[in-house]
């Protein structure tokens, strides 16, 4: 029985966490979408675009655009964010988040 290979999907993939959950994540047929708002340095079959992840219209374009190349989406690795001292997670308010 021959499975599909899986789709991953990894926001943030410029930044070091990224490149490096890309590089842990990909081979052995696994299709890669890297998203990041500056478009994704990206080896041959790997689809790399530019978006904001704060846009849902961009989210959503990327969105349609990695189903159209791949089927379908397995996983997301939601790497892209800033990091800031403060509240603990639990205690983040709505406005941090969306940050």
């Amino acid at each position: 029985m021959t499975s599909l290979p899986r789709t991953i999907l990894i926001t943030g993939a410029s930044g070091a966490l990224g490149q490096a959950v890309a590089a842990g994540l990909g081979g052995n047929g696994t299709n890669l979408v890297l998203i990041d708002r500056v478009l994704p340095q990206a080896p041959h079959g790997v689809l790399s675009l530019a978006a904001d992840v704060t846009s849902d219209t961009d989210m959503a374009h990327a969105a349609g655009l990695a189903a159209k190349r791949f089927g379908r989406l397995d996983v997301v690795v939601h790497v892209a964010g800033g990091f800031e001292m403060g509240e603990p997670v639990h205690g983040l308010t709505r406005a941090a988040w969306d940050r």
